[in-house]
């Protein structure tokens, strides 16, 4: 049987438990309209009659005492005993797991049935409910009693937000890795939004991969190299001194894109026949760049560099950067830092080092990086507190199946080894498919080669810019992957925004003393806290076995120490490997101290 919004029961139903509601989450009942900024519930009946007529609440045919729901004549519940059908699949395989007795994630409300009767069995979980569809969730307030569900101590609710909202707020709750219930039958009443917020996942749980590859494979390198940059890197000062020093300029960002020789040629036509002026752009390039700004004429003001390895370091070996400030990470490959540059500041990237660099030197901050060097290039420019960036070279993609613009390092190595058995277009070769390639749009509306890895960069632009809407970001390349959020520039929107700038590059420039370095700090306990910490590691591994009783307890006890996400592998019972790694950890350090 139809339950229509002025029925009595639903009425008394949805005014109860709205109070319920606004007693327990009153700014949330503001948002949402429940309540005035009075705190009044006189809206109720106003909200009900919003609800629109393919929404429809129902007596179960078998349970008169239960109810169901058809969104768009589809049912989110069984339409003959939703209770029993509830009570089912509490005995699925999932609410098995011990991890439930702390925390669960329920993606999709529905009535609320499921996390009701979970919470009789769990009353010490911290449960979070999702429900995008707001009518649903209105109608989840109007169907019946529900002085239990919302009374539970550690109840978090989340109506009507966004994918990116929801993650965004289990990644800063530290709930990125919580148990998740998908009630397949409740979420189609927004099937959109669990796609996206699916796809949100998998890109994440894809960039967590790499990033713990990353640590796995650098980690010896890292420490290797912050061994023999320690002195210079404590002396150095940190990027904290240049923050916000560019405010409201607009910079150009120069990536290192198969097309990069194309826009610098255009952007040094431009700067001869005096149609652009560049003179007040903030110039940023990355160091795999630098070899095509010299080509054509173009002297960055920042150079970012941040690859630890000797390879990348070729990129920029023998040149003189004296019109240049080198922005670099503290790892790198220690002869970058003996380059002659204008001036030298330190930063860090996010790795599990980081919470032992704070004793290293106080200047140095955090870029935001999401794998690549443009990525951070993009975060140093909004660490300058510019408004609008430009990015030339972001191509993320394979134009016309060019993997590297003409003369980068790595063509030239490639030429440098071929033979006539291994001819040089079989490097590109291997970067084509070394990472699942596809088809995407370019901003041209036509289909250009990418691959999974270059989409993951994309990805963290578009999510990064969507959180930064303050800065508008541009994208000078016309070949490349089309990014959400970055507009194509033409050149005559070019010559348009260089007509916008209002600051004084060479006068904010004479404020800081480049040639004036920090005052060296006294050796740091920086080594000290890493050493006492893999040992710690070490010694609770040289007794831990994954048949101990308290193993999860021990095991945690290691995830706090900051190190020991350099020392996993992904299998937790891997323990002879993470000793190894330990081992080889404390060796370095040795070694150099």
């Amino acid at each position: 049987m139809n339950l229509y919004w002025n029925d009595e029961e639903v009425l008394t139903n949805f005014k109860h438990n709205c109070e319920l509601f606004t007693r327990r989450f009153k700014d949330l009942a503001k948002q949402i309209g429940l309540v005035d900024e009075k705190g009044s519930l006189e809206n109720c009946q106003l909200l009900l009659n919003k609800i629109p007529e393919n929404y429809s609440l129902q007596t179960c045919k078998k349970n008169v005492d239960a109810k169901t729901v058809s969104v768009n004549g589809r049912y989110l519940h069984s339409r003959y005993d939703s209770v029993r059908e509830a009570k089912q699949l509490l005995d699925n395989d999932f609410f098995k797991d011990a991890a439930l007795q702390k925390k669960c994630l329920f993606l999709g409300l529905g009535l609320g049935y499921v996390p009701e009767f979970f919470i009789a069995e769990n009353s010490d979980s911290t449960i979070i409910l999702v429900e995008p569809d707001i009518y649903s969730f209105l109608i989840f307030l109007s169907a019946g009693n529900l002085d239990i569900l919302l009374a539970h101590e550690n109840l978090i609710i989340l109506p009507g937000l966004d994918p990116p909202a929801v993650f965004n707020f289990l990644l800063n709750t530290n709930n990125k890795k919580i148990p998740r219930f998908n009630n397949k039958a409740i979420q189609q009443s927004s099937p959109e939004w669990y796609t996206e917020f699916e796809t949100i996942l998998k890109r994440n749980s894809l960039k967590d991969s790499i990033n713990a590859n990353t640590a796995q494979k650098f980690s010896k390198l890292w420490l290797r190299n912050i061994c023999k940059n320690v002195d210079a890197i404590s002396a150095m000062r940190g990027i904290y001194v240049l923050k916000n020093a560019f405010q409201n300029g607009i910079a150009i960002v120069i990536a290192a894109g198969p097309t990069l020789d194309k826009q610098l040629a255009i952007l040094s036509k431009l700067k001869a026949s005096k149609e652009c002026d560049l003179k007040n752009f903030i110039i940023i390039a990355v160091d795999t760049a630098l070899k095509a700004c010299r080509k054509f004429g173009i002297t960055p003001d920042f150079l970012i560099t941040g690859d630890p390895q000797f390879w990348n370091f070729l990129h920029i070996a023998g040149f003189d950067m004296l019109e240049t400030v080198l922005i670099t990470e503290i790892t790198v490959f220690p002869q970058a830092l003996r380059l002659k540059t204008k001036a030298t500041f330190a930063y860090i990237h996010k790795n599990p080092l980081n919470e032992y660099y704070k004793t290293l030197n106080p200047e140095i901050e955090v870029l935001e990086s999401g794998g690549s060097i443009a990525t951070t290039a993009w975060s140093f420019a909004k660490f300058l507190g510019v408004k609008k960036i430009v990015m030339l070279g972001l191509d993320l993609a394979y134009p016309k199946k060019q993997t590297h613009f003409r003369g980068s390092t790595f063509e030239e190595k490639a030429h440098s080894m071929a033979n006539r058995i291994i001819p040089a277009e079989l490097a590109s070769v291997g970067t084509l498919i070394a990472a699942n390639p596809e088809f995407a749009k370019n901003y041209s509306g036509d289909s250009v080669l990418t691959d999974s890895r270059l989409k993951l960069y994309a990805w963290w632009f578009e999510s990064t810019i969507a959180k930064n809407s303050d800065i508008k970001t541009y994208n000078f390349v016309s070949e490349g992957l089309k990014i959400p959020g970055i507009d194509f520039l033409q050149v005559a929107g070019l010559k348009q925004i260089s007509k916008s700038v209002n600051i004084s590059k060479s006068q904010i420039f004479e404020q800081f003393k480049f040639k004036t370095p920090k005052k060296p700090a006294s050796k740091p306990i920086f080594f000290a806290d890493i050493q006492t910490d893999l040992q710690y590691v070490r010694d609770i591994i040289a007794e831990l076995s994954p048949n101990d009783a308290d193993f999860a307890k021990k095991y945690s006890l290691l995830e706090e120490k900051p190190v020991f996400s350099m020392l996993e592998d992904g299998d937790i019972l891997n323990l002879p490997k993470i000793a190894e790694i330990c081992d080889n950890l404390q060796k370095i350090l040795k070694k150099y101290l």
